[in-house]
This record gives C-alpha cells, sequence and structure tokens, in this order.
C-alpha cells in the first residue's frame, strides 16, 4: 500500500514526468491524502530523451524505456518499491500523438478540471507496474490567430497560479525556445494562446550566421535596459531583418558584444511584445522561466509599460510537477478516490 503513516498524518508518494521535445524529467514527491505536495522534490532525474527521438526512430519504444529506467533509479536511490508509490504522474508531450499514450488535446477555453475530466489513469505493465496518469495538453481552433497547441504549460500555469495566489484572471509568459504567452479568464478557464520561437530564432541567428562574432555565447550576459529598447524601436519601425543587420553594424558604432546582443534581443522579442500589449490591460501579469530568460523578458515588459512579476525560482522550476499533481488531485475527485 502506498500510504504510510507520519507524525503528520498520511503521506502520498508520487513520480512527476515532464517531458519535451527534447528532456525527460522525473521527479519524486511527498503528498498529503487529498494529494498536496507537502515537500519540496525528495530526489530528481533528468534524461535527454524526448519525443523527437522517438520521431527520428519512429518508434515510442525509446520514451519507454527512459521512463521505466527513470522510475526503477529513484525507486533504488530511496529504498522503495512500486507498492509505495501510488502514481506516475505524466505531464507534457509523452500523451501527445508522438508520446506513449495519445490523448486528444482539450479544446479551449478550458480549466483545470477540464484536463483532470480528459485525463487517463492506465496501467502500462511494459514501464512499470504503477498505474501511470496522462495528462493531456490544450488547444485552441478557429482562425490562425487562436489556432495553437501546447502540451504541459497548462500543468505549469496551474502550478504558477496556485503558487501565486490567484483565482481569477490572469496572463502568464512562459520563455524558452517556444515563448508561451497565456491569457486566463475570470473564471479560471485557459482562452488564448500565443507561440513565437523567439528562443529558436535566437539561437539560430547567434550560432549559424556571421552574426555569431558580434553577440557574445550566451547573448545575453548581462541586461542593458537602453540597448533592448533601441533594438526593440528599430525592429517595430524598419522590420525584424533590417534590425538584425544592424547587429554587425554596432561594433563600428563603438558598441561591445554585450550592448550588440541586448540590441538584437530587443529586435527579435518586439513581436513578442506586441503581442503582449494586445492583451487586456487590467489583470495580472506574471514571468516564469528561468534565469536570465525571466528577468530579460521582466525588463522588455517594462519598456512596453506592461506591469509584470516574475515567479519565484523554486516555484517556477517545480510548477509543472505542482500542476500536474492538482489535476491529479482533481482526477482523484470526479472519479470519487477521495
Amino acid at each position: 500500500m502506498c500510504v504510510s503513516k507520519t507524525s503528520g498524518g498520511s503521506v502520498i508518494m508520487l513520480i512527476t514526468v515532464d517531458c519535451g521535445t527534447t528532456n525527460m524529467r522525473l521527479r519524486l514527491y511527498r503528498s498529503d491524502a487529498d494529494c498536496n505536495i507537502i515537500s519540496a522534490p525528495l530526489d530528481e532525474t533528468k534524461y535527454k530523451t524526448g519525443v523527437r527521438d522517438a520521431v527520428r526512430v519512429h518508434s515510442d519504444n525509446v520514451l519507454k524505456e527512459t521512463l521505466a529506467l527513470g522510475i526503477r533509479e529513484i525507486l533504488e536511490r530511496n529504498s522503495l518499491t512500486e507498492s509505495d508509490i501510488e502514481a506516475v504522474v505524466c505531464s507534457g508531450t509523452l500523451s501527445s500523438h508522438v508520446g506513449i499514450y495519445h490523448i486528444h488535446h482539450v479544446v479551449m477555453p478550458t480549466a483545470l478540471c477540464d484536463t483532470a475530466a480528459h485525463s487517463e489513469l492506465v496501467r502500462m505493465p511494459e514501464v512499470c507496474g504503477i498505474p501511470i496518469l496522462f495528462i493531456p495538453g490544450v488547444k485552441g481552433t478557429g482562425d490562425i490567430m487562436h489556432t495553437e497547441v501546447m502540451s504541459g504549460e497548462e500543468c505549469e500555469l496551474y502550478g504558477i497560479a496556485d503558487r501565486m495566489g490567484s483565482d481569477g484572471a490572469f496572463t502568464l509568459l512562459l520563455p524558452g525556445s517556444y515563448n508561451k504567452i497565456i491569457s486566463v479568464n475570470g473564471n479560471g478557464e485557459i482562452e488564448l494562446i500565443c507561440s513565437s520561437i523567439s528562443g529558436e530564432l535566437t539561437a539560430a541567428v547567434s550560432e549559424n550566421t556571421l552574426l555569431r562574432r558580434a553577440v557574445p555565447s550566451p547573448v545575453i550576459r548581462v541586461i542593458i535596459p537602453e540597448m533592448l529598447k533601441w533594438g526593440a524601436e528599430f525592429a517595430s519601425e524598419w522590420g525584424l531583418s533590417p534590425a538584425m543587420s544592424k547587429v554587425w553594424v554596432l561594433q563600428r558604432l563603438g558598441k561591445d558584444q554585450d550592448e550588440a546582443g541586448n540590441f538584437l534581443m530587443g529586435a527579435i522579442l518586439e513581436g513578442d511584445m506586441r503581442l503582449m500589449s494586445a492583451l487586456p490591460k487590467d489583470q495580472p501579469v506574471y514571468v516564469g522561466g528561468s534565469s536570465p530568460l525571466r528577468e530579460l523578458f521582466l525588463e522588455m515588459l517594462d519598456i512596453y509599460g506592461i506591469k509584470a512579476t516574475g515567479v519565484d525560482p523554486e516555484v517556477a522550476r517545480i510548477a509543472p510537477n505542482i500542476g500536474a499533481v492538482k489535476v491529479y488531485r482533481e482526477y482523484k475527485k470526479q472519479h470519487g478516490l477521495i
């Protein structure tokens, strides 16, 4: 039985899994009987395996094998057996059409209760003997602006909303290779997703063009607000491609690599800021992610006159797991298990 007794009452052990395009991360948590996480991660392990690997070899076996390995390693390191774990809770791309258990994305507007209602608790003996909850992603349909998908960011949002104490409308910006801007309405429903490839574009330009000699690696080592603003203003007036071409010119104007890197990022993120400026102004804005991207986006938002709050780094780190466990808790409630 996976429930044990401590001086604080019943304790449940859970393993969370967050899988994306290139990485899979597993964490071990202790929660109370109502599935509220009551500790920092007790253990974690990460593998450079994601759905891209499954697509490359045309088989989901690589994902199943990595997941099985991660579960075994966590159990062994913590002197646990499968019977000590109530469930493995999976968010991200493992439930996508290129994952290991396909569940269709939930159509917006959607709230945590809808995500839980579409989640599925299954047995997968080729992976482990522990029940596995697969959580679906979220998608928008309609015109080109509203047609979007996300897998995993919904759990990150649920976790951040919980820790930030937000139960109404808000906007969440999640920086990364693919930036996500997510708008939540007053009913707590995800109603709009906007994506950009700013991170991928930055990597491509700074690593595979002549600009690699003009900017530092990483592109942002220090934040220089006036250069961010200059780059954004130039891109807004003349376009992104002309703005990027001016990065090479900056050294002739006496600017160093860090200043050039900030100009480049200001130009690239100008489109993201335009999206942010079009969203409702009367609701809180939170910025997740890790440093230095979180600080970079906070500075850019400030330049555009948008007040935002950075999510605590530790909260941002484990938010996908907090949200996934909240979905698991709601799933159990809907099925009369708690």
